[in-house]
């Protein structure tokens, strides 16, 4: 299991998701007894970016992938709006 947190410079809100979700969630996982087998991966901050992702779902591909992040959002008249909507915001999205 891979459990990705995006945590962008002075936003509060991923750091909150970061540090009060997906790092408190592995530190449970890894010490559960019917966890012992699984494998946890945690992929934090400024490591989550789009080459790492990518990377991952195509070369190692986890049994889970779990993200923390913003996502990519289109009016819906937009025609990037249907193959693009909710795409993952990695560490190194330079921003609008």
């Amino acid at each position: 299991m891979v459990f990705a947190g995006v945590q962008y410079p002075d936003d509060m809100a991923t750091s909150r998701s970061l540090h009060g979700l997906v790092q408190p969630l592995v530190a449970e996982l890894a010490n559960h007894p019917p966890c012992g087998d699984w494998l946890f991966e945690l992929i934090a901050g400024a490591e989550a970016t789009k080459d790492r992702l990518l990377h991952l779902l195509y070369a190692e591909p986890p049994t889970l992938l779990f993200t923390a992040s913003y996502g990519v959002e289109f009016e819906a008249v937009d025609p990037r709006q249907l193959p693009h909507q909710g795409a993952i915001l990695c560490a190194d999205w330079p921003g609008p």
